[in-house]
């Protein structure tokens, strides 16, 4: 039976437009066939609007996929969202490439798995679930792709994008790629745990100003979730931060980089914790920690712990241009192209 919706809402969290531009063609295709719809961003600087809907309404999730589940901030909202008798659809962007002229896909993890667990325990009906493999955006670790790469790959998911919507629309139930993915999504889920637990927090220490920094603060006013803070006019990555890239890939100077050479520092002073564990391990008084998941719990802690030392010791250093070209030059986002969607700008990022 075709469903009879009479309003298409659709939430989304983005960094760099990905989820963006596939919720825009979803909603140029609802209004061609003149169903109302509009899209809110979560981002908590434009979270002004009431969350009320209908049991007609068809209501969207769109969210980039970040170490392997859906982005934190989109998890948060989803369990705050009040129970409805709507219907939900979810779609996860990831990172989509191209080998020769093959097109490659991204992993999901859990990113469309634990949403649909969470809202279908709230009494949501599920009409359909995809991952859509948009151009990767994780400049930390790989150059952004060249323009006409990102060209091809955008305009195949724009073409699987409207037919996913025309797929919903008439009821038609598409959940087949996001089943085809299930073994190894499930087999990364520890993956997924670990991001969340421990990964994010130590990826947004490895975010730094360069010299070229001219402290316009356009990376504090469009993060998402409000994770930059100016000090003495300079952006200071707290603990909030998604890891989204948005802030990297809108500076107009380009002035913001992935310090590899933070994360490689963190490393080595790491493979010093275990002789400490060692010293601790040979006196009685603490044999009690002589367990493989207090051991981990240690080891996790003692990490997290290093991030945050190193990076209030040496974010106040970068004013010295000698010790910000160390780090600048050692960070191969320096050398590498930046990536938002196609037809995204900064004033279109929400």
């Amino acid at each position: 039976m075709i469903p009879d919706y009479k309003k298409l809402v659709i939430y989304y969290y983005t960094g760099t437009g990905n989820a963006l531009k596939a919720g825009q063609w979803m909603l140029d295709e609802a209004k061609n066939n003149g169903l109302n719809a509009e899209m809110r961003s979560i981002s908590k600087k434009h979270r002004t609007y009431e969350i009320d809907h209908s049991k007609d309404d068809l209501i969207g999730f769109l969210f980039p996929t970040h170490g392997f589940s859906l982005v934190p901030a989109m998890l948060f909202f989803l369990f705050r969202f009040p129970r409805l008798k709507s219907t939900v659809f979810f779609m996860n962007t990831r990172a989509g490439g191209m080998f020769f002229k093959w097109f490659t896909p991204g992993l999901s993890g859990v990113a469309l798995l634990l949403p649909m667990l969470i809202m279908k325990l709230k009494g949501f009906k599920i009409a359909g679930a995809r991952p859509m493999d948009m151009p990767s955006n994780w400049i930390s670790v790989h150059p952004g792709l060249g323009p006409k790469m990102v060209g091809k790959i955008a305009i195949r998911c724009e073409k699987i994008t409207r037919k996913f919507y025309h797929n919903l629309i008439n009821g038609k139930k598409p959940f087949r790629r996001m089943l085809i993915d299930i073994p190894i999504d499930l087999a990364i889920f520890p993956i997924s745990l670990g991001y969340f637990f421990v990964g994010r927090f130590m990826l947004a220490k490895t975010f730094v100003y360069s010299s070229k920094c001219v402290e316009c603060g356009l990376c504090a006013k469009k993060c998402p979730v409000q994770a930059i803070k100016i000090k003495n006019g300079k952006p200071f990555w707290t603990y909030n931060c998604e890891s989204c890239m948005r802030c990297m890939n809108i500076c107009p100077e380009n002035a913001i980089e992935a310090s590899h050479l933070l994360f490689a520092i963190c490393l080595v002073l790491f493979t010093m914790v275990p002789f400490a564990w060692l010293f601790y391990s040979n006196y009685e008084v603490f044999s009690f920690l002589n367990n493989y998941y207090i051991e981990f719990l240690f080891n996790t802690f003692a990490m997290i712990f290093l991030f945050i030392f190193l990076y209030f010791i040496i974010h106040p250093l970068f004013r010295f241009k000698w010790f910000n070209a160390i780090f600048r030059y050692t960070s191969l986002t320096n050398y590498w192209r930046r990536y938002r969607a196609p037809g995204v700008n900064a004033k279109d990022l929400n």
